[in-house]
């Protein structure tokens, strides 16, 4: 007897928050094969941001106690899906960036051996396509949501991504030269294709 899976195919809603914590796990696990970097920025302004990064996370997960009467939309059933897609896409260029990296891959901002400016794949689209595509997830987070918390959230995530993105970019600059650093910006946008 084949279960009934016709409530699934009603609450995509579901669907997201299942793959928001297999995406977390893989890149976890994935994570431990990362070599060891050679030399890191000393710098507040990343511990900042990855401060918050979680208090981005934790409001963009956040549900309201009040349910369904705290939410600023109703997303309908079609949306829903998209935003499965959406967040679907936005885990495959996490992925993609990553893999295309390589051993020069790290959670945190460091130097490693032989390291480069990488401007193919992903990294010719955008300079951050992993902060790219997280905040896309996070947008079909907040659309599919639609709570208070969710959208503070995303806004919390953009502005950290943001910070995040300047301080990598400062300390590859200083490390990786200026002069390469600096053609790489002018020709790749930081996180939207031809736009910002």
């Amino acid at each position: 007897m084949m279960p009934d899976v016709s409530f699934l195919l009603h609450h995509p809603a579901l669907a997201l928050w299942a793959l928001w914590p297999i995406w977390a796990a893989s890149w976890l696990l994935a994570a431990q094969g990362a070599s060891a970097g050679e030399r890191r920025p000393g710098d507040r302004a990343e511990r900042l941001a990855v401060g918050l990064i979680v208090l981005g996370f934790g409001l963009l997960f956040c549900e309201p106690p009040g349910g369904p009467a705290w939410r600023l939309w109703r997303t309908p059933l079609a949306l829903g899906w998209g935003m499965v897609g959406l967040t679907i896409a936005g885990f495959a260029l996490c992925w993609w960036a990553r893999q295309h990296l390589g051993a020069l891959w790290s959670f945190r901002t460091m130097a490693k051996a032989d390291h480069r400016v990488v401007d193919t794949g992903p990294y010719g689209l955008v300079r951050h396509p992993i902060y790219s595509g997280l905040l896309l997830a996070a947008v079909a987070r907040a659309i599919q949501g639609g709570t208070p918390g969710a959208v503070a959230g995303l806004g919390v995530l953009t502005a950290a991504f943001l910070l995040k993105a300047r301080v990598e970019e400062r300390f590859l600059a200083e490390g990786l030269g200026m002069e390469q650093y600096a053609a790489y910006r002018r020709r790749v946008k930081a996180l939207v294709p031809f736009l910002f």
